[in-house]
């Protein structure tokens, strides 16, 4: 049971890391670089960029400041 809970959250968490790549106009398969050694660093550092106030190509921002 235990491992269905974390296949669940690992899930999540892709889901998650994929839209958050899209709120910063990257496209979701820049996650593919965790599987590479050291690439956990390439993803952290999109993880700590500002979002784009600015249309994206996934979808308009959800909370634009004019």
């Amino acid at each position: 049971i235990w491992g269905l809970i974390y296949l669940y959250l690992k899930l999540c968490q892709l889901g998650l890391a994929v839209r958050r790549l899209h709120d910063i106009n990257y496209t979701g398969w820049w996650i593919l670089l965790m599987l590479i050694p050291l690439g956990w660093i390439f993803v952290l550092y999109f993880a700590i960029q500002p979002s784009k106030q600015e249309p994206v190509k996934w979808g308009t921002y959800l909370y634009f400041d004019e």
